[in-house]
């Protein structure tokens, strides 16, 4: 799940969207892939577009999951959706937020600029996480 602001009818809104996935199996049993993969946007509010997740996460087949795993930016709106329709899922923050919140430790701790923390926050060549 994610929001993002587009400008619309003159002024900037945001477009929360979301996929659901629904994995394939293979002859074991054991998921092996994306099989379907279900889309929604909306301009509505958080409460609504909760709703239509839940509905498109069902679709994919989420009642018939025995983990069900939410990657999100960690915008508190989400967090509070998946919490109210997805109470017992996994809650995981996307890679790129992690990265922000590693720099921003590397920084302090190493200090701005410094070779230490460049290591870690993208600046230096061969860094583990590039921007």
């Amino acid at each position: 799940m994610d929001g993002v602001l587009l400008f619309v009818g003159g002024e900037w809104r945001e477009v929360k969207c979301a996929v659901a996935y629904e994995t394939g199996k293979d002859a074991h049993g054991q998921a092996n892939g994306v099989k379907t993969a279900r889309y929604c946007a909306t301009l509505a509010r958080s409460a609504s577009f909760g709703r239509r997740v839940r509905t498109l996460a069902h679709r994919a087949g989420s009642g018939r999951c025995s983990r069900v795993g939410i990657v999100a930016d960690g915008a508190a709106w989400i967090w509070q959706e998946t919490g109210k329709h997805f109470p017992q899922s996994v809650q995981v923050l996307d890679f790129y937020h992690v990265c922000e919140h590693l720099w921003q430790v590397a920084r302090l701790r190493f200090g701005q600029g410094s070779a230490r923390g460049r290591r870690l926050d993208g600046g230096a060549e061969g860094a583990p996480f590039a921007r």
